[in-house]
């Protein structure tokens, strides 16, 4: 079965750990991620990684909403749903 990888940025309250906002990444290339996170080439990239103030600097000119790490615990994600 062919799968669609869906990438995104999940928003966590930082007190309840309750997710409250998700951002999708339409237009990031695995490439361009793979780099930002300093990973090999041959990675898929299916874990969640935690958003610093670097990767927010890059990664915020694809989102409309504002990517807030002080107030919110943020997270690159993949799920992979059926094509």
């Amino acid at each position: 079965m062919n799968q669609k990888i869906i990438r995104s940025i999940e928003v966590y309250d930082k007190n309840s750990g309750e997710l409250v906002a998700e951002y999708f990444l339409n237009n990031a290339k695995l490439e361009f991620l793979q780099n930002l996170f300093g990973e090999p080439s041959d990675e898929p990239m299916y874990a969640c990684y935690r958003l610093n103030t670097f990767h927010v600097k890059q990664l915020q000119p694809l989102v409309f909403e504002k990517i807030d790490i002080e107030k919110y615990n943020c997270y690159l994600a993949c799920v992979a749903t059926p094509n």
